[in-house]
C-alpha cells in the first residue's frame, strides 16, 4: 500500500501519464482525421489499426500504451495497474481526445454543425431505434472484449518471446473496424467516441454516446476472464520485465499494458 501511495512521487509516473495524453492525442488526431477525410471503410480500418501499432511501439515502454479508458479499466480490475494511475490515465485520455477533436475541427474548417467523425448507431431503413441500440451495443461490447483478450494474451508469459505484441493489438483494432465501421463507426474506445461527440451538434452525436461509453467498459470487464481463468501463470510478474527486455523482445514490450 505504501508503495502505491508513493507512486505519484516518482518522475516516471508523471512521464507515463503525459505519454498517455500525448499518444491518445495523436491516436485520435490521426484516426479521426482519416475518418473525416476518407469515405473508404477499408482505409479507415487500416488507419486505426496501423495507428495503434505505431503508437504502441513508440510509447509502450513509457506508459504501457493504453490510449483507451476501457483498456485501463480492465487492467485496474485485474490489479495490473493501480486505481490512482488508472484514474489519471483515463482523465488524460478523455482530455486528449477532446483536444485532438478540437484541433482537427479547427484545421479542417469545421463547425459544430458540420463536425463529423463521431460514433452513431446506423442500420437499414425501417430498423427501429431499439434494434439499432441493441445491435450497436453488442458489437461495441464484443469487439472491445476481443481487443482486451488480445492485450491479455499478448502479455501472457506462455506466449514467450514469440508474441507479436503491438502488431497483434493493432490487428485486433483493425479487424474491429472492418466489422463495425458500417454499423457504428467503431468506437471500442470511450475517449475516442467522447471527443468528437462533445463538439458536434448532430443529435446522434450526444444521443448515442452512452452506448459508446458503456458498452466498451462492459466488454473490457468481460475480458478480465482471461487472466482469471485462461492464463496459467500470473500476468503481473512479466510486464515490467518485458518493457525492460533487450532488443529481441522490443515488439512485445511496446504492446504491454502495465506502466
Amino acid at each position: 500500500m505504501a508503495v502505491k501511495l508513493m507512486e505519484p512521487m516518482d518522475r516516471s509516473f508523471w512521464r507515463a501519464v503525459s505519454a498517455e495524453f500525448f499518444a491518445t492525442f495523436l491516436f485520435v488526431f490521426l484516426g479521426l482525421g482519416c475518418a473525416l477525410s476518407s469515405m473508404s471503410y477499408e482505409g479507415i480500418s487500416l488507419c486505426f489499426g496501423l495507428n495503434i501499432f505505431v503508437l504502441a511501439h513508440t510509447f509502450g515502454h513509457v506508459s504501457g500504451a493504453h490510449f483507451n479508458p476501457a483498456v485501463t479499466l480492465a487492467l485496474v480490475i485485474t490489479r495490473l495497474v493501480t486505481p490512482l494511475r488508472g484514474a489519471l490515465y483515463a482523465l488524460s485520455q478523455f482530455l486528449a481526445a477532446l483536444l485532438a477533436s478540437a484541433v482537427l475541427m479547427g484545421v479542417m474548417g469545421l463547425t459544430p454543425d458540420t463536425m463529423g467523425g463521431y460514433n452513431a448507431l446506423n442500420g437499414p431503413t425501417g430498423m427501429s431505434h431499439d434494434t439499432k441500440v441493441a445491435r450497436g451495443f453488442v458489437f461495441e461490447m464484443m469487439l472491445t472484449c476481443l481487443l482486451l483478450l488480445t492485450v491479455f494474451a499478448t502479455i501472457d508469459p506462455k506466449h514467450g518471446k514469440e508474441s507479436p505484441g503491438a502488431l497483434a493489438i493493432g490487428m485486433a483494432v483493425g479487424v474491429a473496424h472492418f466489422v463495425a465501421v458500417p454499423m457504428t463507426g467503431c468506437g471500442i474506445n470511450p475517449a475516442r467516441s467522447f471527443g468528437p461527440a462533445m463538439l458536434a451538434n448532430a443529435p446522434a452525436a450526444k444521443g448515442d454516446l452512452w452506448v459508446f461509453i458503456l458498452a466498451p467498459f462492459i466488454g473490457a470487464t468481460l475480458a478480465t476472464v482471461y487472466p482469471l481463468w485462461f492464463a496459467e501463470e500470473d500476468l503481473g510478474g512479466n510486464l515490467r520485465s518485458k518493457f525492460s527486455s533487450d532488443n529481441e523482445v522490443k515488439v512485445i514490450s511496446s504492446s504491454e499494458h502495465l506502466a
